[in-house]
C-alpha cells in the first residue's frame, strides 16, 4: 500500500495489507526489523527526516511512530475515528500530521504524542497530506476535489483549492 526511502537510501520501508510495517536494505534486499502492532492494514509510512524513525498509518484509524533502530513502538497516536490514509512529518522532525476517512487531517507531537488542532473542512475521506518546506503550511487532498492550505501553528484554514473533477 505504501513504500518510502529513508533519507540516506540505504533503506526502504513498505507498510501492506498484512498489517506489518517491514524495512529493507535497499542494496541487498535483505529484510530487517518487522514492525508489527497495527490490526488493520497499514495505508502510509513515512520516514522521519533524521531517518531514525518511521511513521505509519493504518485501517485500524491509528497512526503510530517507530523506532527502525531498535524495532520498538513508540507513541500511538489516536484520534482519527476512521481509515488513516496518509501520514507526513514534518521538516524539522518534531511533529506529524495524518489525514483519514474521517473527512480530517489531525497534526500531532511526535515524541509526546499529543494531538495538536484537528484540521476541519473536508467534506470527504483526507487521501494525502504534506508539509511545506518551512513547516509552517499543512496541505491535505480529499475524495471531495479540494485540496486545503492549514497553518500548522493554529490550525486555521487557509484558501481551498478548487479544479479538480475527481478525487485529490
Amino acid at each position: 500500500n505504501s513504500v518510502a526511502w529513508s533519507p540516506d537510501s540505504k533503506l526502504i520501508v513498505s507498510g501492506g495489507n498484512d498489517k506489518k510495517v517491514r524495512v529493507w536494505d535497499s542494496k541487498t534486499g535483505n529484510a530487517g526489523p518487522v514492525l508489527e502492532g497495527h490490526t488493520g492494514s497499514v495505508k502510509s509510512v513515512a520516514w522521519s527526516p533524521d531517518g531514525k524513525l518511521v511513521l505509519s498509518g493504518s485501517d485500524d484509524k491509528k497512526v503510530r511512530v517507530w523506532n527502525v533502530q531498535s524495532g520498538k513502538a513508540g507513541p500511538v497516536l489516536e484520534g482519527h475515528t476512521e481509515s488513516v490514509n496518509s501520514v507526513a512529518w514534518s521538516p524539522d522532525g518534531s511533529l506529524v500530521v495524518s489525514g483519514g476517512d474521517d473527512k480530517t487531517a489531525r497534526m500531532w507531537d511526535a515524541k509526546t504524542g499529543n494531538a495538536g488542532p484537528a484540521l476541519e473542512g473536508h467534506t470527504g475521506s483526507v487521501n494525502n497530506v504534506a508539509w511545506s518546506p518551512d513547516g509552517k503550511v499543512v496541505l491535505s487532498g480529499s475524495d471531495d476535489k479540494t485540496v486545503r492550505v492549514w497553518d500548522s501553528i493554529t490550525g486555521n484554514a487557509g484558501p481551498v483549492l478548487e479544479g479538480h473533477t475527481e478525487s485529490v
